[in-house]
This record gives structure tokens, C-alpha cells and sequence, in this order.
């Protein structure tokens, strides 16, 4: 955490034209060069702090909070730096940031969980009658099953969501 805050001063002397860290000398220029807001990299380190602090999330709208800092912030940036701002494509890529990040929880559960995590949302676990010893076990079960099947047809949703960006930025 100290050392966040340390990056987070950082990052604020490089919006300043005052950084000293060869990072953020680097990081000046290109958000000088490509004008990219302080939000969004205050929301990365937001993101960073959140994974220090919470190892549970109750709901899929706390998980969503998460991923607002950790993984839509990024591709915000990617589509600033390629000269996109529409607000339009930047909430699709809410929607595609948010379903690459499940994607990656979903097949980092095994081990998360042997780090103390778990990206799952507990009221889903608890809807499917599903324990985190199931999960850890790699119990295949038919409620497991199911879980899983809600998990990833949700993150389907996401990148289906996400189509419209795809399609412009990708053409």
C-alpha cells in the first residue's frame, strides 16, 4: 500500500512535468502526447488497492466495481492512445475490458483460490449451492457445472455487448 501511494504521488509529478522515476518520465511524455486523462490511471491504482484489500466479492455489481478500476481503465487508454473518445466506443470497452477480465478469473480460479481468492460472485456460489471447498477440491459436480455455465454465458453476454467496438475500431 505504501508503495502505491508512492506511484500515486509519482504519477501526479508526472502530470506536473515533475517526475523523476525513469517509469513515469516515460509515462509523462505519452500522456502528453496522447492527452490521456488522470481518472483513468487513478483508477488503476484504485484497482491495485482493491486487490490488496478485498478477496471476496458478495455480488456481481461489487465484482463490476472491481473491474471498473482494474481492467475498464485499460482499454480506455488503448483506445485514447488509437485516437478513439467517442463515449459511445469507451462504454462498449467497459463491456469487452469487463468479459477479457472475467474470462481470465474464470480460468484462474483454482488459483486464485490457493492465494485466498475468489473473483466469483458469492451470491452466485450460494444460488448454485456451491462451496468455495468445492471449487478448491475442482469438484465436478452438476451444480458446479451449472455455476460455471452461468459464469461464462454472463461473460459471453459482455463480449457480445462489446460488439459494436469490435466492429469499428476493428474495421
Amino acid at each position: 500500500a505504501r508503495e502505491l501511494d508512492q506511484w500515486e504521488e509519482q504519477l501526479h509529478r508526472a502530470y506536473r512535468g515533475q517526475a523523476d522515476h525513469p517509469v513515469f518520465v516515460a509515462l509523462a511524455d505519452t500522456i502528453r502526447r496522447f492527452a490521456l486523462p488522470l481518472p483513468e490511471l487513478t483508477a488503476l491504482l484504485s484497482g491495485f488497492r482493491t486487490d490488496l484489500e478485498a478477496h471476496r466479492f458478495a455480488t456481481i455489481g461489487e465484482l463490476r466495481q472491481y473491474t471498473a478500476q482494474a481492467a475498464e481503465p485499460v482499454a480506455h487508454l488503448f483506445l485514447m492512445i488509437a485516437g478513439y473518445r467517442t463515449p459511445a466506443l469507451l462504454a462498449y470497452s467497459d463491456d469487452l475490458a469487463t468479459a477479457l477480465a472475467l474470462t481470465r478469473l474464470l480460468q484462474d480460479i483454482p488459483a486464485d483460490l490457493a492465494r485466498g481468492r475468489l473473483y466469483l460472485p458469492g451470491e452466485d456460489l450460494r444460488h448454485f449451492g456451491v462451496s468455495e471447498d468445492d471449487l478448491a477440491q475442482r469438484r465436478n459436480t452438476a451444480a458446479t457445472a451449472a455455476l460455471l455455465r452461468y459464469e461464462v454465458a454472463r461473460t459471453r453476454a459482455l463480449f457480445e455487448r462489446a460488439r459494436p467496438l469490435v466492429d469499428t475500431v476493428g474495421a
